[in-house]
């Protein structure tokens, strides 16, 4: 894009990991959060998420360890990736990837926090969860029927262009429900918060959550427990930016970010009291 001059947003580069381990130091398992969408990857895959779970077990000898016991257990979540990706568009010659590469670059930065973990024969577990309302950004009457004009202008056949889709999924969208029901959670292990948010987060959400969080260390999993589609900030809708297109599949009112944000630091505030209560 000849017009772009900068990034809309800083990402969040930190690669979160908790880990489990037996009394004498056998993993057990390990749990990993970073923020990226996938790699890229053929249909049936799971992507760099799947190879980063074998790479990591490989760099710390997990499955050496585990002998008789059940076999290590690695996973990888998806963490405030709804505006960011693999491709760094700063660069005129971006640095080429596939998923296995990726895999490796997260993987080594995993291994480097593994090391330093300190480890605790007993933590505070606590979890909270709430439901949360929020209104779908329907078409008005004049949208609704401009829409339903231009869809009956190809209604022998499925929509081709853009404008077409999202012509179609505007009449869709006004036979559906007003509103949408998210589930969202917050967990405490020991002095770490984790969020999560059926979305896909961006990741200035992400970085303020860590801020605003009363625990030393936060990170943040999207897509759980649904996927509601993407929450742009309220000023990212002012730029009008693809994710801010309205579909079936992303329809949440524009004040849906700062609310999702609000719910999950007052969860992380409830767990994190209630372990010292």
């Amino acid at each position: 894009n000849p017009n772009a001059i900068r990034r809309t947003g800083r990402p969040d580069t930190d690669v979160s990991v908790v880990s489990l381990q037996s009394p004498d130091g056998r993993p057990i398992a390990l749990l990993a959060n970073y923020s990226t969408h996938y790699a890229g990857s053929p249909a049936i895959s799971a992507d760099y998420f799947g190879v980063f779970c074998e790479k990591i077990a490989e760099r710390i000898g997990a499955n050496e360890a585990s002998g008789d016991h059940p076999p290590f257990m690695a996973a990888m979540t998806n963490g405030t990736s709804g505006d960011a990706n693999c491709v760094d568009f700063v660069r005129n010659a971006p640095r080429k990837f596939d998923y296995f590469s990726v895999a490796e670059d997260v993987a080594a930065a995993a291994e480097q926090a593994y090391r330093r973990i300190e480890y605790h024969d007993w933590a505070p577990i606590e979890m909270s969860e709430a439901l949360l309302e929020l209104a779908v950004r329907l078409p008005d009457e004049q949208e609704l029927a401009e829409a339903k004009e231009f869809v009956a202008t190809f209604a022998d056949r499925k929509p081709k262009t853009t404008d077409e889709v999202y012509a179609r999924e505007a009449v869709i969208l006004s036979q559906l429900p007003p509103t949408r029901e998210l589930k969202l959670q917050a967990i405490r292990l020991g002095e770490l918060g984790i969020a999560a948010i059926p979305n896909e987060v961006y990741s200035i959400t992400g970085l303020t959550i860590k801020t605003d969080s009363p625990f030393p260390t936060t990170f943040t999993i999207e897509l759980a427990n649904g996927a509601e589609g993407y929450i742009p900030t309220p000023d990212q809708h002012a730029l009008g930016g693809y994710t801010t297109w309205r579909a079936r599949t992303s329809c949440l009112e524009e004040q849906a970010e700062p609310k999702i944000r609000a719910t999950v630091l007052k969860l992380l505030r409830e767990v994190y009291a209630a372990a010292r209560n």
